[in-house]
């Protein structure tokens, strides 16, 4: 099949424009404002039972270098029942097992979901036991 030059800029242009289509796409995926949002509409439901757009949780493509908070956030709201720190670091370390975990970044998550009331914490520290945490 023969083209001529005309044809071949044409097709050149809609596949350079399909390309950036879908790099404008994948680009959402990974858009931090609109993870956010999508968490804030996961906790309001709508009375009618429409579905929304983000009714689907949204995960970012996997990425090389340190676990980061937003995905050790999403490890620990997967849990249904009570947990501690040290079930969280087993649960990170199996969802990412090529990824470092930073020392203190499970504390860290830790805390600011119970400052943002997403968390609440069951019983406090013992001696050598750690912490239990449920949902709110």
């Amino acid at each position: 099949m023969e083209y001529t030059k005309e044809q071949l800029k044409d097709l050149e242009k809609k596949l350079v424009s399909d390309l950036e289509t879908v790099r404008r796409v994948m680009a959402l995926d990974a858009n931090p404002d609109l993870m956010r949002v999508a968490e804030l509409l996961r906790d309001k439901k709508p009375a009618n039972g429409e579905q929304t757009l983000f009714e689907t949780p949204i995960r970012p493509p996997s990425r090389k270098g340190p676990i980061r908070n937003p995905e050790i956030f999403g490890v620990i709201m997967k849990f249904a029942n009570n947990f501690k720190l040290s079930d969280v670091r087993a649960a990170v370390e199996k969802e990412f097992p090529d990824r470092q975990l930073r020392t203190f970044s499970i504390p860290a998550v830790l805390r600011n979901m119970r400052q943002a009331g997403k968390i609440k914490e069951v019983s406090p520290r013992e001696g050598r036991n750690g912490a239990t945490y449920g949902k709110v």
